[in-house]
């Protein structure tokens, strides 16, 4: 009898075992409360915790509100809010888009755009009504949809030998498209049409401010940075006719993500030394400030929308909310998923596949390679200056 004791003990202790953790900061000593909105200011704010799964809520961090669910499909490559947050698309390794609800308590499935070849990127135009896709690896093709009420419609496809990134002009119907050798193109009715806006040395992370007058890419170039691959951010400014270089700023580390503040007065830069920084951009020549350091090299970065906190996430899966305002972390995760459950599929899953952060500035979507998506509620609080 006592044998049978000890065997049910240690089958216990197994069990307990493999349950899968989300590591929170060691110094709050227990897991925070549900992350609630007083109202309804965003569309996500209406998604519900209380709508997961036993099993999802077992598994995901308690500011987990919703999940993308996969079935049988493809691993998810991509992904991107519409403007005023009610739908998200979903990129996925068979070429798949989907278009998904998530203005209620839970995502719900609006329409599926088939189409060929991976989905490497998805970017909306600021003003909503397009959606731009890279497919492939590495891409070759650009599709554009029209967004209507009950999905999109492809209106135009663009190929190239490379398609490094995408980025919308925010004031015109214009978009920059390419890799190293790159232009910004007019959007046609049925094809894109060459505009004298050209740059040289852009690799990826293409931006434009939001007044449209800078434009923004990781460069390099081989006679100017040597071995050193993406390790300057160059400044264009928009001119009627062309592009002019004008600011740059370098370090001795490749860049892998960049994000401007919404003022247009700081960007934030993630590095492969696993560090981020940030810059002042109202300096002539800007100077980085270190601010924190994670545990791999930087995947991705987002200011929040009024500019107070900064969202990072590492090569792995970890997760950074850093506040601005008091120069510390508020929050940090590592997503450790669980071998063989919903979210621990696939030899990839433990490093982020896409992320996004929702235009509310409150909520973000990440895969790590597996055909789910999970939208977190980021624990965002007031906090005093210094």
């Amino acid at each position: 009898m006592r044998a049978f004791g000890m065997w049910l003990t240690s089958i216990v202790l197994l069990l307990l075992a493999s349950i899968p953790v989300w590591s929170q900061d060691k110094e709050e000593g227990r897991p925070p409360k549900e992350n609630k909105p007083k109202e309804h200011k965003s569309p996500l704010d209406r998604l519900a915790r209380t709508e997961l799964t036993p099993v999802e809520q077992q598994e995901l961090p308690v500011e987990a509100v919703a999940v993308i669910p996969g079935g049988g499909a493809a691993s998810i490559r991509s992904c991107a809010f519409l403007p005023d947050g009610s739908r998200l698309a979903i990129g996925r390794q068979d070429g798949a888009i989907e278009l998904w609800e998530v203005n209620g308590a839970k995502p719900k499935l609006q329409a599926t755009l088939e189409n060929s070849g991976a989905v490497a990127k998805l970017v909306f135009s600021p003003d909503g009504k397009h959606l731009a896709s890279l497919h492939g690896v590495p891409s070759q093709q650009m599709r554009l949809w029209l967004m209507e009420e009950d999905g999109a419609r492809a209106i135009l496809s663009h190929k190239l030998p490379r398609i490094e990134d995408v980025a919308f002009h925010p004031g015109a119907k214009k978009l920059a498209l390419g890799s190293l050798a790159g232009q910004v193109y007019d959007i046609g009715d049925k094809k894109l049409e060459g505009s004298s806006w050209k740059f040289g040395g852009a690799i990826n992370n293409y931006q434009f401010t939001p007044d449209g007058k800078r434009f923004l890419a990781v460069f390099f170039q081989q006679e100017r940075n040597g071995p050193l691959y993406g390790s300057e951010v160059m400044f264009w400014k928009v001119s009627e006719n062309e592009l002019v270089e004008y600011q740059k700023i370098q370090t001795g580390s490749t860049f892998k993500a960049v994000a401007l503040s919404p003022d247009s007065n700081q960007l934030a830069t993630g590095s492969v030394d696993n560090k981020v920084r940030v810059w002042d951009l109202t300096v002539k020549e800007p100077q980085a400030k270190e601010l924190f350091e994670m545990p791999r090299w930087i995947r991705s970065l987002y200011f929040t929308k009024d500019g107070s906190h900064l969202v990072a996430f590492s090569s792995g899966t970890d997760i950074t909310l850093w506040n601005l305002k008091v120069d510390k972390a508020e929050k940090n995760w590592e997503f450790k998923p669980r071998r063989g459950g919903p979210f621990g599929t696939g030899p990839m899953h433990q490093s982020f596949s896409a992320t996004a952060l929702a235009p509310d500035g409150r909520h973000i979507v990440f895969s790590n390679h597996t055909p789910s998506a999970v939208i977190l509620r980021l624990p965002i609080t007031r906090a005093k200056e210094k």
